[in-house]
């Protein structure tokens, strides 16, 4: 039955997560540019009127260009508040008053699967919330003492270079929300007496608040070439891509010991709610 339920909710998930799963890749622009012109390598005139477009665009953009370094630091500034407000709720909710770890010898092996997942979502998303916040506020800083070069747009400024840690601060922020809305389902499922009808509410939230963001990322920066995807599956693998080439370019000791406990940690803790489940 649990099996069950988890395939379907995979299902549903996976329905509002991946709308538009094909995207380009993470600020491709040449590569992007080239897919545009379709058949132009084989057609000389098709190029050259290809190029005179590209061209024309690159010089419009360099008019415009000027010092975007307060809006940049706005954007990132944005992502605090609500990133806070977001800790600061589950705190309460999962470590203050928290949820039994152990139920009932009867009790169905979907609601022991809720209960043994709370502790896991619980230290997830507020770590992914604090990670988002403590980033932000960085690059706040480093914004506010060094001003970046001129930029043609604030968003032409985050790609040169902020791709990583905007992409790394939406990510977390987007990940600790849903977790946030897992753990609502989570307990008013328990707080109401096991009835699946309540936490599907939440789910139902939760895949409104999914399709928002992949209409969000989808929109990007006006343009294809421009985007980190077009679904929160694009937002994700374009940080976790430009995390592991920032890792192999400039090594991280600490970047790479957070990792590789990330993935354990999981793999551990996943192994044991299992063996409970089927024990």
């Amino acid at each position: 039955m649990l099996c069950k339920w988890l395939l379907f909710m995979a299902l549903v998930f996976s329905v509002a997560v991946v709308d538009s799963f094909q995207k380009a890749p993470p600020l491709a622009k040449t590569e992007n540019f080239r897919r545009r012109r379709g058949g132009s390598d084989n057609n000389n005139e098709d190029e050259a009127t290809a190029m005179i477009r590209f061209d024309t665009s690159q010089r419009a953009s360099a008019a415009a260009i000027g010092q975007y370094a307060p809006a940049a630091a706005s954007l990132f500034s944005n992502m605090i508040t609500p990133a806070s407000i977001l800790g600061g709720a589950i705190i309460p909710m999962s470590f203050a008053s928290g949820l039994a770890f152990s139920g009932d010898e009867d009790e169905s092996k979907f609601a022991k699967f809720l209960r043994k997942t709370f502790p896991l979502v619980s230290v997830s998303s507020l770590a992914s919330l604090l990670i988002s916040v403590l980033w932000s506020s960085v690059i706040v800083n480093q914004l506010t003492e060094n001003e970046p070069a001129l930029a043609a747009s604030v968003w032409d400024l985050l790609c040169r270079d902020y791709a990583l840690p905007w992409a790394a601060v939406n990510s977390h922020f987007v990940l600790g929300m849903l977790g946030y809305m897992w753990l609502i389902g989570t307990k008013a499922y328990f707080m109401s007496g096991q009835q699946l009808s309540i936490f599907t509410l939440a789910m139902s939230a939760m895949i409104m608040m999914v399709s928002i963001v992949n209409r969000g990322i989808a929109s990007g920066g006006g343009n294809e070439a421009y985007r980190y995807g077009k679904s929160i599956v694009g937002l994700i693998s374009s940080y976790l891509s430009m995390l592991f080439q920032r890792i192999r370019s400039t090594f991280g000791p600490l970047e790479c010991i957070a990792v590789v406990l990330f993935i354990g940690s999981f793999g551990s803790y996943a192994k044991y709610v299992w063996n409970q489940i089927e024990s």
